[in-house]
């Protein structure tokens, strides 16, 4: 198989890849929303990106990879109130009371604005008879919109540096992604697609903020949901309560009015009318993916939670063309449950052993498999990386060393029809939509393999360009210390002493890490453990 494939979402089959541009590819990755530590299950969908960035320069192909950083949003919002101590308690926690008014930037009624907006704006219809409930939070006389983003900043990037420390510790290098973008840098990027969005009749102003319509996308002929199937009937009833500032249920915000005195950004548009809120989510990875990768690139992926409603919509935002592939990793599980705060089971990097075991583990399972992490299979994990390491090690030592001056016999070379199975059988599943399970098992038979051909030294490096799991051990020579004890052991065997032989053998493992073959009565490969 020489052709790379993927299960393309969009229109969910697997296709062969194409690129747009040759053997160049534009690739975006929604990155995380840095308020918290990241669990395992976050992790998964890095470690894909990550494997599929790999796989795709493995197979020559030159990629500009995008990720994104959400640093304005609403946890992070709630959060830096709590920690400016600014919030207060109220009897029903983030609802106003019933006879609270919203107002716009320049503290009109909320009624009246709203009419004379969609008039300046050109817009017909009368949605401005419906209603949203807003959230509001009331903040100290002392506290300004910027103390609170500057707040809101601070934690983004706070836990965002951890977030790249586990990174680095899982072998996904920063220095992967051309691009790492912060929402809040691209601001004027969003308003620009939205005022686009305004001008085509696929945007319209309500009380709390400017939404996407649904309807009007759909009247202009194009598809609302490629990446699933939706049923519009019971997604867009008309609005009959006094709910919603939107005239679907299923329209969603590309602007909010700022509340309060949360961050917010001026949207001054060419009449005067200042629009000052904050982006909706949806825009801000729609703004930034053409931004750096123009209107229509190669690739868009993350977890299988954002196809809907997330990925629809930046695809709805785009104008019904984003990417011309989609591929989704499925969730993580733990010992069959889902992870939740109220089970306990909420797992960082940090609670494992070995994160590159973790590694190992998430490639142990197909991208589009729900994974089940268990710490019986994180065991399982890091005794595979040592058997690995150690294979690459034997054949490493045997290769270079010699010891007492007798050249290790290493007869059990490997025949050419064994390394060209290998290297077929590992290309074949990488090229089929990143069969990484596959990949393993045609490594491991590597492994499990007698021979100490120097030839395996390339193949498991070769592979590992792939895979990531730090394969490679070094090569040190024996100090002076490990020599004396090699050649206690060494004297033992010779004169049958095998007691000797073993207690020697047992220092040199527990002081050094060095274990040892034995390839006949008086020659033994010793290497060390990784």
């Amino acid at each position: 198989m020489k052709q790379l494939r993927f299960y393309n979402s969009l229109g969910n089959q697997l296709q062969d890849f194409e690129s747009i541009d040759q053997k160049s590819i534009r690739y975006y990755h929604c990155g995380p929303t840095p308020y918290d530590y990241a669990h395992i299950g976050n992790f998964r969908s890095f470690l894909f990106a990550d494997t599929l960035i790999r796989a795709l320069r493995f197979a020559d192909y030159s990629v500009e990879a995008v990720i994104n950083i959400t640093d304005i949003e609403d946890k992070l919002i709630v959060k830096a109130k709590a920690e400016l101590d600014l919030r207060k308690t109220s009897d029903t926690p983030g609802l106003p009371p019933e006879d609270s008014e919203v107002l716009l930037s320049d503290g009109s009624d909320a009624d009246a604005s709203v009419t004379a907006l969609k008039s300046r704006l050109d817009f017909g219809g009368d949605s401005g008879d419906a209603r949203i409930l807003c959230k509001s939070s009331e903040l100290s006389e002392d506290a300004t919109d910027q103390e609170l983003l500057d707040q809101v900043k601070q934690i983004a990037r706070r836990y965002a540096e951890i977030f790249f420390d586990d990174l680095d510790k899982l072998n996904i290098k920063r220095s992967d992604f051309d691009h790492i973008v912060w929402a809040t840098d691209h601001i004027a990027a969003m308003q620009t697609m939205i005022l686009g969005l305004l001008d085509r009749k696929l945007a319209y102003p309500g009380i709390d903020g400017i939404y996407f319509d649904i309807k009007a996308y759909i009247g202009q002929g194009h598809k609302y949901g490629q990446l699933v199937e939706l049923d519009l009937s019971k997604l867009m009833p008309s609005v009959i309560e006094d709910e919603y500032d939107k005239e679907n249920v299923a329209d969603f915000a590309l602007w909010k009015f700022q509340v309060d005195n949360e961050p917010a950004w001026d949207f001054i548009l060419g009449n005067g009318i200042n629009l000052r809120g904050r982006p909706g989510w949806h825009i801000e990875c729609s703004a930034m993916s053409t931004e750096y990768l123009g209107n229509y690139f190669d690739l868009h992926t993350g977890g299988e939670d954002l196809k809907f409603p997330h990925h629809e919509n930046e695809i709805a935002q785009c104008q019904g063309r984003q990417a011309q592939y989609y591929l989704h990793n499925a969730m993580l599980m733990v010992e069959g449950q889902k992870m939740s705060k109220s089970l306990g089971n909420v797992l960082k990097l940090a609670d494992l052993e070995d994160p590159i075991a973790f590694r190992h583990q998430v490639l142990s399972t197909h991208y589009r498999s729900i994974m089940d992490f268990s710490y019986s299979s994180h065991q399982a994990s890091i005794q595979a990386l040592q058997n690995m390491r150690t294979k690459y090690s034997k054949v490493l030592y045997a290769n270079r060393e010699q010891i007492n001056s007798r050249t290790i016999d290493i007869n059990s070379v490997l025949d050419q029809k064994t390394l060209e199975e290998f290297y077929r059988d590992f290309r074949e599943a990488i090229y089929d939509d990143l069969a990484t399970p596959r990949a393993l098992a045609s490594l491991s038979k590597l492994v499990k393999s007698e021979s100490l051909d120097p030839s395996i030294l390339e193949a498991m490096s070769w592979a590992d360009q792939v895979l990531g799991l730090n394969l490679a051990t070094e090569y040190q020579a024996f100090d002076l210390a490990e020599i004396k004890l090699i050649d206690q052991r060494n004297d033992a065997r010779v004169k049958q002493d095998y007691q000797t032989s073993d207690r020697v053998k047992s220092s040199l493992l527990d002081q050094y890490r060095i274990d040892s073959v034995d390839l006949g009565q008086e020659v033994s490969l010793y290497y060390r453990l990784s």
